[in-house]
């Protein structure tokens, strides 16, 4: 009788061995494709965080350039403000000269008042132009 008999109830140890051989290198490459899915998953996962992590990084960047430029629109504003009102100071000052010439002479002012109209219409130019 043949080794491969139906039925038979002989103890074969090579048989029992090799089929306990395959189901191993099946789990082991069912486990090693398991791993893999997951490393790769995981590793998607970090990819996912990180370019979030960078939107996020783009949308501060964004965020602060439009601070910026808006505070230094501000500062020329203020600056502007200043020149201003040192350029009204200026022109009280000179307002005041005029009114000291004129109340001090007494006189024929024609001159004087063609000259400091011509000086005031060009400081008014200056400081509001």
């Amino acid at each position: 009788m043949s080794d491969d008999a139906v039925g038979s109830t002989e103890y074969r140890p090579g048989r029992g061995h090799q089929w306990a051989r395959t189901v191993s290198a099946v789990v082991a490459a069912f486990a090693l494709v398991m791993g893999v899915l997951i490393m790769a998953d995981e590793s998607a996962q970090q990819t996912n965080l990180l370019e979030e992590q960078i939107h996020i990084e783009q949308l501060n960047s964004i965020q602060i350039d439009r601070q910026s430029f808006e505070l230094e629109s501000q500062n020329e504003l203020i600056r502007q403000q200043m020149d201003r009102s040192e350029c009204v100071d200026h022109l009280k000052a000179e307002l005041a000269g005029i009114q000291v010439i004129a109340t001090a002479s007494g006189g024929d002012l024609t001159s004087d008042v063609e000259a400091y109209s011509q000086i005031m219409k060009d400081l008014i130019d200056d400081c509001f132009t």
